[in-house]
């Protein structure tokens, strides 16, 4: 598992690169997605950190905190890249999201993740501000994307 502030500044500086800088909220659904995405091939989570649901969707509490003060905007500042050891096949999995999502917006990736029976709205109903459980993430996903398992 890889601490959830290092792969959201991996994503900033990728979005930096390509010029479509992301937003807190898109950075936000980015790392649900990848998580879902690593957790459905590899059957381990990608983040060190719990992801919950919070009013307006799916949230990592540090990576919000860490990136609150760009509000509604762009974070346009590169990121210190340090400490994230990658191997290739999360390395792949990773850039496969991003080339995904980099040009979809935050609110059509919110609409996506909001979907009715979706891990988000089935914790969402259960309680705001709880953990979205990895294992119905981990389902969720694999179905959603006909995944099939694949060793980390």
């Amino acid at each position: 598992m890889h601490d959830a502030i290092k792969v959201a500044r991996y994503f900033v500086n990728l979005g930096i690169v390509d010029d479509v800088p992301l937003t807190n909220m898109k950075l936000q659904k980015v790392l649900y997605l990848a998580n879902g995405m690593y957790l459905a091939l590899t059957e381990k989570p990608l983040l060190a950190e719990d992801i919950q649901a919070w009013r307006y969707g799916p949230v990592i509490p540090s990576v919000y905190n860490t990136f609150k003060s760009w509000g509604d905007k762009p974070i346009t500042l590169p990121q210190p890249a340090d400490g994230l050891s990658l191997d290739a096949n999360t390395q792949s999995i990773l850039l496969d999201v991003w080339n995904i999502t980099k040009s979809v917006d935050a609110i059509k990736l919110a609409n996506w993740t909001h979907l009715p029976g979706s891990p988000w709205d089935e914790a969402a109903k259960r309680s705001l501000n709880t953990t979205i459980s990895p294992e119905l993430m981990k389902k969720y996903f694999r179905e959603s994307f006909n995944l099939p398992h694949q060793a980390a």
